[in-house]
């Protein structure tokens, strides 16, 4: 006797589909079942599928909203026939914890159904009773879609909190990584390497002039030094470089010029120094930093200076590695030796200038100069900004790009153009100026409201448009409720949705009710809809020889507050001129400005714009079937209580005996009930009483154990003291006894 409705809902637990699609896949289930599923059954085949059925439970659960669904969730289990003589009781508790976790989380609420018994309605009525039973316990309320859009928000925000917890736990990782970074760096920097790094340079300077003329005592300096000696008879000035591995002092422009002025006019030789044996990574890219901080032609002044000579032990430095051949390889195998041990050995310095002697010669006798330098930083910020340039016009390159394909998927998308107005407005005649073709006539001041919105495809100026011509505003009785429940019912289509709203008036006919219609119509779609409307005047050869803005100056507050409302923005349209195609493609020039003005709210305007209207949408239609559902559930009442009335006579003495019949059995079940809880109360009373005896002797005995326990440490002191009395007694009597010898 139940009509029943049954939607098949989309496979929740597949990961192959979006979020978003999930949701709307919910929401068009909750649509079809309006005004809301009174349940919601979850299929799960016996025999299997508990693990991934919990999943798939708690994901709708999530959408639909735990606390809320939950009330109206219940388990169907299938191929009842597989049971082979279990109860379905036994078939839970042996089930495992995901099955009983399942069936808990449904308020133990299941129903099994068995294949091949399609004739069999007892299970299918069985089915309905326990839904009927879990709508009483939930005050026989329905699942509607207001809950589903509150849950939704709820789970947004918490989306968005998740997403904010998110990037602040990256934040403080990347934090954590980043300090941890620099401390290592620090650490190595403090370590041996850097001290060897501080201590080569500085013995090769020494060794090079003869003396401790640089500080002896370990520090990183992040400033040149200079020393000046006299070696094998020449003049010999030594700089001394900070440490170019530094990435602060590497990048600073400003300590190349400062070094170079050190020995101005410019050095005649960049010594590398690098300690004999294995290359550290800094080591390898040395030559590249040189290049970076001086320029590519401070490579051809460059020697590397092997510092630790002594360290070598009768080998060729050339022996010491891969690594090293390309670095010697780079500098066109320009490289001396020192042994800082033996200082006094001058020869080897000697050596090295006579070495730096054919370097200079071999770059035809100049100096590093600063021209050079400058020269080459030069080139460097050159090329810099060229790169800079190009960078730039790529950057514009793919705006232009994106702002065509942005164009291009609009125009492949198309206008969607609502025609808004009261009855002879003139909107079909505006319709057809736009598709240039016509279709149907209009008849001014007609009485009959159109059924619906009507949808109309075309071009405009090469552009396609979908044209949806909204019931007649403001014509007739049946404003507000029916045209818009008209409108709403349009909303619920998306290829009905518009992004464009042209408010239609006839020139020379201003109506009173019309300046009411963008607020009627911002009711629908929210505020939003202002920012995409624009008023369409028809009729505009009734102007005569007059301008639209001097027909404007002369109207009315009422037209001019709808003016200002929609921002000024209008066009005109003489009707009677089909074939002129430029008044449409200034129209849709005013529509393209619109639209780019419009953008400045905020990119989802247009989303929030549909959110309003889908939303208003869903709401009347929700008003209205509510109000349908209402009637038909009087209507419902009042038959059923005329049926009841007249079948009542003769059920009344069955009724009256079976009621009897279950208040005894009730009375029964409750004297059972209550001698059961008597028995139990006492059975708790007696294992109270035995286990407070219990504790009461264990009590006494530890007080027992305790008194006698304190009697023995007593009677021991006493017996000790005793000793003591009889030990002092002796002594005092041995004392006498001395002294009367005495």
């Amino acid at each position: 006797g139940w009509r029943v409705a049954v939607v098949d809902a989309p496979d929740l637990s597949s990961t192959n589909v979006s979020g978003h699609w999930r949701r709307r896949a919910i929401d068009q289930c909750v649509n079809l079942s309006a005004p809301g599923p009174h349940a919601f059954l979850l299929v799960l085949p016996l025999g299997g599928g508990a693990g991934e059925a919990w999943g798939s439970l708690e994901r709708g659960l999530e959408m639909f909203g735990e606390e809320k669904a939950e009330s109206h969730a219940m388990i169907l289990f299938t191929r009842g026939e597989e049971l082979k003589g279990k109860t379905p009781e036994e078939f839970v508790q042996q089930g495992g914890r995901d099955l009983r976790r399942l069936v808990q989380k449904c308020g133990h609420r299941w129903h099994v159904l068995r294949a091949g018994k399609t004739a069999n309605r007892v299970q299918v009525t069985g089915l309905l009773e326990k839904i009927e039973e879990m709508l009483q316990e939930s005050q026989g309320s329905f699942y509607s879609n207001l809950r589903y859009w509150e849950v939704e928000e709820s789970i947004r925000a918490r989306q968005r909190q998740i997403m904010k917890e998110r990037y602040e736990r990256d934040l403080n990782r990347k934090q954590v990584e980043l300090k941890g970074k620099y401390q290592r760096e620090y650490e190595e920097w403090k370590g041996d390497s850097s001290h060897d790094d501080w201590t080569k340079n500085m013995l090769s300077s020494n060794t090079i002039l003869g003396g401790s003329v640089f500080e002896s005592e370990y520090s990183i300096t992040s400033e040149c030094q200079k020393r000046e000696g006299m070696v094998a008879g020449r003049r010999v000035a030594v700089v001394e470089v900070p440490d170019l591995f530094h990435a602060a002092l590497t990048r600073d422009k400003t300590l190349a010029e400062k070094c170079l002025a050190l020995c101005s006019p410019g050095p005649h030789a960049f010594l590398l120094v690098v300690r004999v044996g294995k290359l550290t990574t800094e080591e390898e890219d040395a030559l590249e930093v040189i290049r970076n901080v001086f320029g590519e032609a401070a490579l051809k002044h460059t020697m590397i200076l092997f510092s630790h000579g002594d360290e070598l032990k009768g080998q060729h430095v050339e022996e010491s590695g891969d690594d090293l051949k390309k670095l010697l390889e780079k500098c066109s195998n320009r490289h001396h030796v020192l042994n800082n041990k033996n200082v006094s050995d001058r020869l080897q310095v000697t050596q090295l200038l006579e070495k730096i002697d054919r370097m200079v010669e071999e770059n035809a006798g100049w100096y590093y100069t600063k021209n050079i330098y400058q020269e080459t930083e030069g080139a460097i910020r050159l090329k810099e900004q060229q790169y800079k340039e190009k960078y730039k016009e790529m950057l514009e390159e793919k705006e232009e790009v994106l702002r065509k394909l942005q164009k291009k998927a609009k125009e492949m998308e198309g206008l969607r153009v609502m025609l808004m107005g009261m009855a002879g407005a003139g909107k079909t005649a505006a319709a057809n100026t736009i598709l240039g073709r016509a279709e149907t006539s209009s008849e001014a001041g007609r009485s009959q409201v159109a059924q619906g919105c009507v949808k109309r495809i075309g071009t405009m100026a090469g552009r396609r448009i979908v044209l949806i011509d909204s019931p007649d505003l403001l014509g007739s009785e049946t404003w507000p409720k029916e045209t818009g429940s008209e409108i709403r019912m349009c909303m619920l289509q998306p290829n009905l949705l518009p992004n464009v709203f042209l408010l239609v008036l006839q020139i020379g006919d201003f109506r009173a009710g019309e300046e009411e219609a963008l607020q009627i119509m911002k009711d629908v779609f929210g505020e939003t809809f202002r920012n995409y409307t624009l008023i369409l005047f028809t009729h505009g050869d009734r102007l005569g020889g007059e301008t639209i803005e001097q027909y404007l100056r002369e109207q009315p507050p009422g037209l001019q507050k709808l003016l200002h409302q929609c921002g000024r923005r209008y066009h005109v349209f003489n009707n009677e001129d089909m074939g002129n195609r430029r008044q449409v493609e200034e129209l849709l020039g005013k529509i393209d400005e619109m639209w780019r003005k419009s953008s400045w709210h905020g990119q989802d305007s247009e989303e929030r714009l549909a959110d309003k209207a889908q939303e208003t949408a869903v709401e009347g239609q929700m008003g209205e079937i509510t109000q349908k559902h209402e009637q038909e559930m009087e209507e419902l009442r009042q038959r059923y209580e005329r049926e009841k009335e007249r079948e009542t006579e003769p059920l009344r003495e069955t009724i009256s005996q079976e009621q009897s019949r279950l208040e005894q059995e009730l009375r029964v079940k409750y004297e059972e009930e209550i001698g059961r809880r008597e028995t139990e109360l006492r059975e708790e009373q007696r294992r109270g009483a035995e286990r407070h005896q219990e504790e009461q002797a264990q009590r006494e005995r530890e007080l027992t154990e305790g008194i006698l326990k304190e009697m023995l440490e007593w009677k021991q002191k006493y017996e000790e003291l005793q000793r003591e009395m009889e030990e002092m007694k002796k002594r005092s009597t041995e004392g006498q006894n001395r002294m009367e010898e005495e």
